[in-house]
């Protein structure tokens, strides 16, 4: 019988504790968007590096785009990423602010796209 390497890797679990400590700090309450969003991607960001070894630092979206095509995601789980991305961009330049529900909404749409780009189990022995 062959047993499946766990999917929880160091990566995996670093970043969703990251995403249940910015939680807690609770800035969309407070209106600190551009610091929530800043927060959020930057730890998708690390997920990627660790996980994917994506170079994300300092990435335009663009840049990003180009780095995941060379990777082994499908545009399936990267297309929901680069949106997100894009999304940041409008925040952190206040072209756009979302509102209470959107804004609550953006922890929940981090840990998805963390699963989606978590690597499948591998079979062990």
């Amino acid at each position: 019988m062959q047993t499946l390497q766990t999917d929880r890797s160091p990566a995996y679990l670093t970043a969703q504790d990251e995403l249940s400590r910015i939680e807690r700090r609770r800035d969309p309450e407070q209106g600190r968007w551009q610091e929530y969003y800043r927060l959020v991607v930057d730890c998708l960001r690390r997920f990627l590096a660790q996980e994917h070894q994506v170079k994300t630092a300092n990435r335009s979206v663009t840049e990003m785009q180009r780095a995941l095509r060379g990777s082994t995601l499908s545009s399936a789980q990267t297309q929901p990423l680069l949106d997100l991305l894009v999304e940041n961009d409008t925040v952190q330049t206040a072209t756009y602010l979302p509102g209470p529900t959107q804004g609550r909404h953006l922890i929940g749409r981090a840990r998805t796209l963390i699963e989606q780009m978590k690597p499948a189990p591998q079979p062990i022995g």
